[in-house]
C-alpha cells in the first residue's frame, strides 16, 4: 500500500478519536441529593429534673399539623408523684431553715454573753494583778516589817520589865519565895519574847524573800493565762461565728436550690404535652442532612424516651432545597453557580431547574463533601416532600 493511501486512513482514525473524547468530556455530571425543608423544627422534651418519659400518645408519622397543635403527649403519673414528694420535702426544708434561723439568733446572743464573760475574766485577772503590784505587795512587806518591829518591841518590853523587877526586888523587903515567882515569870516572858522574835524574823525573811516574789510570779502567770484565755475565747467565738454563718448560708443555698428545682419541676410538668412551633408535616425522629433514618421510627404509645431526645421534626414542604454529597472526584468537576436539573426518583417526569449555592470546604465524612443546591422557581407537584431523593445533572460549562 502506498503512503498516500495510509495517510487518509490515519487522519480519519484521529478525527474519530477526538470526536469520542469530546463527547466523553461533554457527558453531564450526575450526583444524588435529598430534598430538605428550608424551615424545620426539632421537638424534644427539654428537662433538667426528669431523665426519662413514657409516651402516652404521638401523632402518626407524616401527619399535617398547625402551629401550636399538640404533637406528643407523655404519661404524668410518675411526675405527679415526684411533685407531691418534692412539695413535702420543701415544706420540711422550710421548717428546718426557720429553726436554723432561730438557732442562729440564739447562738449570736450566747456568743455575746460568752464574750462578756471572757472580758470580765480578763478584767478580774488584770485587777488582781494591779492590786497585788500596787497595793497588796507593799502592804505585805509593811505588815512583815511591822510584825518584826512589834516582836522586837515585845522583847524589849519584857526585858525592861525583868530588869525593873530585879532592881526592885533588891531594894524591898519581900520574901525570897515571892521574888523568885515574879522573876521567874518575867524571865519566861523574856524567853517567850525572844522566841517569838526569832519566829517573826524567820517569817519576815520568808515573806520578803519567798512568799511575796512567789505571789508576784503567780500573779504574772495568772494574768498571762487570762490574756491567752481571752484571746483564745475571742478567736473561738469568731471561728464559731464564721463556721455557723457558712453553715447557715449553705443551708439557705440548698433550700433556694430545692425551691428552684420544685418550681422548675412544676414548669416541666406543664410541658408534658409537646406542641408544634409551626405549620408543617410531622416526621418521627431526627433528620440528618435532610435524610430520614434507614429504619422506620419505633416511637409509639408506651415507648420510653429520654430527655432531649429528638422525638419529631416539623418540616414545611412548601419551601425546599436539595442537600447532596460530592465525592472527591466529583468536587473537581463542579463549582458554585453551576446550573442543572433535578429529577425526583419518585416523579421522574418532573424536571426541576436548580443551581449550586454552596460547597463545603472540607469533607464531613470520608469522601463526602456537602453541597447545597437551590431550586429555581416553584415545584409543580404537591406530593414532593422533604426526605425524598433525586438525581441532579449538571452541564459542566453551564454556570450562572
Amino acid at each position: 500500500m502506498s503512503l498516500f493511501a495510509v495517510l487518509p486512513a490515519m487522519a480519519d482514525e484521529a478525527e474519530k478519536k477526538t470526536s469520542d473524547e469530546s463527547k466523553q468530556e461533554e457527558k453531564p455530571i450526575t450526583i444524588d441529593g435529598v430534598f430538605e425543608s428550608l424551615s424545620s423544627h426539632e421537638i424534644s422534651a427539654d428537662s433538667e429534673q426528669i431523665d426519662s418519659y413514657v409516651i402516652k400518645r404521638i401523632l402518626p408519622h407524616g401527619s399535617t399539623v398547625k402551629k401550636d397543635a399538640a404533637v406528643v403527649w407523655f404519661e404524668t403519673k410518675e411526675i405527679d408523684e415526684k411533685i407531691s414528694k418534692a412539695e413535702f420535702d420543701l415544706a420540711l426544708a422550710k421548717l428546718a431553715l426557720e429553726e436554723a434561723e432561730f438557732s442562729f439568733e440564739q447562738f449570736r446572743e450566747q456568743q455575746e454573753l460568752d464574750r462578756k464573760t471572757a472580758e470580765l475574766t480578763r478584767k478580774e485577772a488584770r485587777l488582781a494583778y494591779d492590786n497585788f503590784v500596787n497595793v497588796d505587795r507593799e502592804q505585805q512587806i509593811k505588815a512583815a516589817e511591822v510584825q518584826l518591829k512589834r516582836s522586837q518591841e515585845s522583847l524589849e518590853y519584857a526585858q525592861e520589865e525583868l530588869n525593873q523587877l530585879e532592881k526592885m526586888y533588891q531594894e524591898d523587903d519581900l520574901t525570897e519565895e515571892s521574888e523568885e515567882i515574879v522573876l521567874k515569870r518575867a524571865r519566861r516572858a523574856v524567853e517567850q519574847a525572844e522566841y517569838s522574835l526569832e519566829l517573826t524574823k524567820t517569817r519576815t525573811q520568808r515573806t520578803l524573800e519567798q512568799t511575796i516574789p512567789s505571789q508576784m510570779e503567780k500573779q504574772e502567770s495568772e494574768l498571762a493565762r487570762a490574756e491567752l484565755a481571752f484571746t483564745k475565747a475571742i478567736q473561738d467565738l469568731k471561728n464559731a461565728r464564721v463556721k455557723r454563718d457558712i453553715e447557715r448560708r449553705r443551708q439557705q443555698k440548698e433550700f433556694d436550690k430545692q425551691q428552684a428545682d420544685f418550681k422548675q419541676l412544676q414548669a416541666e410538668r406543664r410541658g408534658f404535652v409537646l406542641t408544634s412551633p409551626s405549620d408543617g408535616l410531622v416526621y418521627h425522629g431526627e433528620l440528618t442532612r435532610g435524610k430520614l433514618g434507614d429504619k422506620a421510627s419505633s416511637l409509639q404509645a408506651k415507648s420510653k424516651v429520654t430527655s432531649r431526645q429528638v422525638l419529631a421534626t416539623i418540616v414545611q414542604p412548601e419551601r425546599l432545597r436539595i442537600i447532596a454529597d460530592l465525592s472527591e472526584e466529583q468536587r473537581g468537576k463542579v463549582d458554585v453557580g453551576m446550573k442543572g436539573t433535578a429529577i425526583p426518583k419518585a416523579f421522574p417526569e418532573l424536571k426541576i431547574p436548580v443551581s449550586i449555592q454552596s460547597i463545603a470546604k472540607v469533607p464531613y465524612a470520608s469522601n463526602k463533601i456537602e453541597c447545597v443546591v437551590v431550586i429555581k422557581g416553584k415545584i409543580n407537584n404537591a406530593d414532593l416532600v422533604p426526605g425524598m431523593s433525586c438525581s441532579i445533572e449538571f452541564e459542566k460549562a453551564d454556570k450562572e
